[in-house]
């Protein structure tokens, strides 16, 4: 309970029971109002699956408090009233047949936010999703409710609720959920050489998992793909995963990531033997920042003079990689992620932007910017290739790990960057266009969608 730090940091007293606290050790009422949160301690569950906080017992210990004291303070109890309505019932009308004023609901509406934002006031809304983890009686009302003081400020204001679907862990992923949520297996390394194999590679998979139903998932993922499976399996922790929220044009709102099983066991895994072999075996690595860094320099130390591929990921997990910058043949980046690397680039000219990366100690690097050109560069020289506009845009989840997957195949296949890129636009193109986040497509697709992709400028 991280409240009795914060109580003596700020010389907050702590009582043993709710009547003394009332009395601040003293006698009568000696607060202005009173806060209940009755969820910290030890509580049993019911036949129904419901958590036995003691909320009316709190509540009738505060009442009792103040009848005794002679004085009504305001009273305020997190969250739901009780598991039990009779409960619940009782609560309301005892504090309005006492004169208690009584309010009952989450904090997070009034908490701050982390970014800083609201809806405009007024602004038309159509629909809304919410977020949460934790228990369902408490952390879902605290999802419920921050979602309603940010829906409230629609046009119409509070002019009703058509309906709320709940989408708990993986009955999101049901038929039930199906028009809300896609569940896709992904992870940058993964969906890259898923389709580094559709263009002819063969490969391995190094990665962690839980032993739960997510992880089985993607065990038949990786036999359904063709790829070998190194990874290890944790009986007790759950499979990494990552929620993205898309607007309606498939654009990314916000992704958020669970990530925490790699931290904790990857850096062992890349000593196994096992894996020691299977990098000796290979023709070249790929690695993604979403691995720890040691885990990272593990890997580039086990490859010698082989090919190093890399996927930034993400501005904050892209420095992972600095220390192997001048390994890299090449890292796949965009704009952003350029800029966590080598300051603030997002605006530069094709021609000073490589110049910034190869000044932060990049040999070579792919970024994309979106609708902008695709800039390329390696010891060779430097190029921009103009991306095809898609016929429809699906998703754009994946088209970036596509890129990768296909330019990685064709440099494995003695194709020089240049014309290996241009084939990685090609898979980003129909990745764009699919909903998978692997795009299914033959050699015709490829060939069409290759067609589309305009020859490499030089860039100085």
């Amino acid at each position: 309970d991280i409240g009795v730090g914060i109580a003596k940091e700020h010389e907050i007293p702590v009582f043993g029971t709710i009547g003394e606290a009332i009395a601040v050790g003293g006698s009568g009422v000696q607060v202005d109002g009173v806060v209940i949160v009755g969820e910290h301690g030890d509580y049993p569950y019911n036949a129904l699956g419901q958590h036995l906080y003691p909320r009316r017992r709190f509540f009738d210990a505060a009442v009792a408090a103040m009848v005794a004291g002679g004085k009504k303070v305001p009273l305020f109890t997190d969250k739901h009233l009780s598991y039990s309505f009779a409960d619940g019932r009782h609560m309301v009308d005892t504090a309005h047949r006492l004169g208690i004023p009584m309010l009952a609901g989450s904090s997070i509406p009034l908490f701050w936010r982390s970014p800083a934002l609201d809806w405009p006031l007024g602004q038309p809304m159509s629909a809304a999703v919410g977020v949460g983890y934790g228990p369902a009686e408490s952390y879902e009302f605290h999802t419920l409710e921050g979602l309603q003081s940010l829906v409230e400020r629609r046009a119409g204001g509070e002019t009703g609720v058509r309906a709320v679907h709940d989408l708990a862990r993986f009955g999101a992923w049901t038929d039930a959920g199906a028009a809300f949520w896609n569940d896709r297996l992904i992870g940058a390394a993964f969906n890259a050489l898923r389709t580094a194999v559709r263009r002819g590679a063969a490969a391995a998979l190094l990665s962690v998992r839980g032993g739960d139903g997510a992880g089985e998932i993607v065990a038949r993922a990786i036999a359904q793909a063709g790829i070998e499976d190194l990874g290890a399996v944790f009986l007790d922790r759950s499979t990494p995963s990552y929620t993205a929220l898309l607007d309606g044009t498939g654009e990314l709102i916000v992704g958020l990531a669970d990530m925490g099983l790699y931290d904790l066991a990857f850096p062992r895994q890349v000593r196994r033997a096992r894996v020691r072999e299977a990098v000796a075996a290979a023709d070249a690595v790929l690695l993604d920042a979403n691995l720890p860094t040691d885990a990272l320099a593990r890997l580039a130390e086990l490859a010698a003079d082989k090919p190093v591929f890399a996927i930034a990921i993400s501005p904050a997990k892209v420095v992972r990689l600095k220390p192997l910058t001048g390994r890299l043949s090449p890292l796949f980046l965009n704009r952003r992620e350029a800029a966590a690397l080598a300051g603030d680039v997002e605006a530069l000219p094709p021609g000073e932007l490589v110049a910034a990366l190869r000044g932060a100690g990049l040999k070579a690097g792919v970024v994309t910017c979106g609708g902008g050109p695709t800039v390329g560069f390696d010891a060779a020289g430097a190029f921009a290739i103009e991306p095809p506009a898609p016929r429809h845009v699906a998703d754009v989840t994946g088209a970036g790990d596509a890129l990768a997957g296909a330019t990685i195949a064709a440099v494995l296949r003695g194709r020089g960057l240049r014309e290996a890129l241009r084939e990685g636009m090609a898979a980003a193109l129909l990745a764009l266009e699919s909903p998978a986040a692997v795009p299914d497509f033959d050699a015709d697709a490829f060939e069409a969608a290759l067609a589309l992709v305009p020859q490499p400028q030089d860039v100085t």
